[in-house]
C-alpha cells in the first residue's frame, strides 16, 4: 500500500518585514524510517507584477515543537512579500512525501503572508 498525506497545513510563526517563518504541519497515513517529507515554497508571484521567485527549501526544526506531527517542517523566507489587496503576493507551498526514495503523493497550493489587522 502507497502511503499518501492526509494533510498539509500551513501557519506563519513569526512574521515581520525582515524575516518570515511558515510552518508547514504535514500528516500522513504512516510513518516509517524510510518515511520522508521533501518540498519548498516558491515566490512571491503577484498578477500583473514582474518578480523573481525563490525556491525556499522544507527544513527539519533544529528542535521538533512538542504536538507537531512528526513530518512537519519549517521554511524561513528573509524580506519576505506580504500579501495586501492591492499586490496579493504567493508563495507556492510544494509538499511531496517519498517512502524508500520513491515520491508517494504531493500537495501544492499558493499561501500568502499577511500581517495581523491593527485593531
Amino acid at each position: 500500500m502507497s502511503n499518501r498525506l492526509r494533510q498539509v497545513t500551513a501557519q506563519v510563526r513569526r512574521l515581520s518585514a525582515a524575516e518570515a517563518e511558515v510552518w508547514l504541519l504535514v500528516e500522513v497515513e504512516g510513518v516509517t524510517p524510510a518515511t520522508e517529507v521533501r518540498g519548498r515554497l516558491v515566490g512571491p508571484h503577484c498578477p500583473g507584477v514582474s518578480t523573481i521567485e525563490v525556491a525556499y527549501p522544507l527544513r527539519p526544526f533544529p528542535r521538533h515543537p512538542e504536538g507537531v506531527p512528526p513530518l512537519s517542517r519549517r521554511v524561513v523566507i528573509p524580506e519576505p512579500s506580504l500579501w495586501e489587496p492591492e499586490q496579493p503576493y504567493l508563495y507556492r507551498a510544494i509538499v511531496e512525501l517519498w517512502e524508500d526514495g520513491q515520491q508517494c503523493d504531493r500537495a501544492e497550493f499558493d499561501y500568502g503572508l499577511r500581517m495581523p489587522e491593527k485593531g
